[in-house]
This record gives C-alpha cells, sequence and structure tokens, in this order.
C-alpha cells in the first residue's frame, strides 16, 4: 500500500476509509447440525477493540463491521460447548470484502470428542510421533476451556495381551501431562474388549441416526465435568 499525503491508496484507487469489510458468522452443534443462536461471540481487534454478541432465537449474525489493517480474534461459546477460536484478518487487503466463518461447535457431557483416534498397532502401548497430533490437538482443547476434565477410553482387540488398553490409557495421559495439562484433569478409563459404539447419520433426514459396534486400538477422549478450578 502507497502512502500519499496521510492517506492511503489500494491498487484500485480506493482510500482506507472507503474499504468496507464485513463478517457473518454461522454456528452449529458438531453432532446435530442444527444452528445455534444462544452462543456468546467475542471479537476482540488489535485496535484494542472488543465486541460482544449473542445472537437471539431466529437471528443470524450478518454483516458485523470490520476495520482496515486490523486483525481480529474470535471466541465461540456456550454451556456445555467446548470453546473455539477463530481469526480474521484486513491487514494488506486493497479491496473490499465479505468474511463469512461457519463453526461446528462441540458438546462435551459423555460425548467422545471429535478428532484423529490415537491408534496402536498390535500389541503397543507406546506413545509414537504420529500420535502426537492427537494429544496436541487435544491439550490445546483443554488449554481453551480450563474447566473441563478429560476422561482418556482406552480399547483393545481380543487378540491382543491382556490389560494393553490400560496401558496405553496410561501412556497418552503421560503424555498429556508433558504437553502442561495437570494430573488432576484427566481420568483414565479402561474399556478392554469392549466394542466401541459409534452413532452412523443417515443421508435421509427423516431417519434417525443408527449405530455400530468397531473393535479398535485405539484411545478416545471424553469430557466427564467441567467444574475443574484453576490454581491461581
Amino acid at each position: 500500500m502507497l502512502l500519499v499525503g496521510g492517506y492511503g491508496f489500494g491498487q484500485n484507487g480506493q482510500t482506507n476509509d472507503s474499504l468496507e469489510f464485513s463478517l457473518t458468522i454461522h454456528v452449529v452443534d458438531l453432532e446435530t447440525e442444527e444452528a445455534l443462536p444462544c452462543v456468546t461471540i467475542t471479537i476482540i481487534g488489535t485496535d484494542g477493540s472488543l465486541r460482544k454478541y449473542t445472537p437471539r432465537e431466529g437471528e443470524k449474525l450478518d454483516s458485523i463491521p470490520l476495520k482496515p489493517e486490523t486483525s481480529y480474534s474470535i471466541v465461540i461459546e456456550l454451556d456445555g460447548y467446548l470453546t473455539i477460536r477463530g481469526k480474521e484478518t484486513t491487514v494488506g487487503l486493497t479491496q473490499s470484502k465479505k468474511f463469512l466463518h461457519e463453526y461446528a461447535i462441540q458438546p462435551f457431557m459423555e460425548i467422545i470428542i471429535k478428532l484423529p483416534k490415537v491408534e496402536f498397532e498390535h500389541n503397543k502401548f507406546k506413545l509414537e510421533v504420529a500420535m502426537l497430533d492427537s494429544l496436541n490437538y487435544m491439550s490445546q482443547i483443554m488449554i481453551e476451556n480450563p474447566t473441563i476434565v478429560v476422561k482418556a477410553v482406552a480399547f483393545q482387540d481380543s487378540t491382543e495381551k491382556k490389560g494393553i488398553s490400560l496401558l496405553r490409557a496410561e501412556d497418552v495421559i503421560k503424555g498429556m501431562i508433558k504437553l502442561g495439562i495437570a494430573p488432576e484433569r484427566l481420568v483414565v478409563a479402561d474399556n478392554g474388549i469392549d466394542p466401541y459404539i459409534v452413532s452412523v447419520k443417515n443421508r435421509n433426514p427423516c431417519k434417525p441416526p443408527t449405530s455400530r459396534t468397531i473393535n479398535c486400538r485405539c484411545v478416545l477422549f471424553m469430557v466427564v465435568s467441567d467444574d475443574y478450578v484453576p490454581p491461581k
């Protein structure tokens, strides 16, 4: 961008004052894909601005004005759901633009959190490099949601050594602690050879979801409470 006489001109000849930016936000439930109009949306700008929005039932959060040359952090919050964050920026843009953000937020009580599973080879229980992405993702969720307590639910198949699933859960917990998560926020659950039940959505929206069972050599995560009090 060229500065001429104190006014910024973009490549299309627009001044900063004539540029127009807006943001539309849609939030849905990750499990049901239904709109969630009662969320709290906080938008924090590098210009020092802070705005909170709570759309009413049936109301869409459309055309929130954004300033030129400003970056924004977006926080989506709702009781019973994991807090998630987003970003947007108008820095360097020389033409007006409308932004659309769509967020699917995860309800957490007694629901397996959707993320890549921590999967193990036959009769193995030690964490490997390929599994660290899942643990980093889960630890970031816990950092952004500092009151939740998470259960590591471990499975094994019937051909493996007895007790290998418990060792998997314990090794995953150790990995989470190394990433800075307090031990009191982590619970071990050994499901052994009990199958993992998965809800399967039908393509026909008029039919209820079905379920199927999966035998897996894996560790999954589930939020069991949100009443942890972080130390001051």
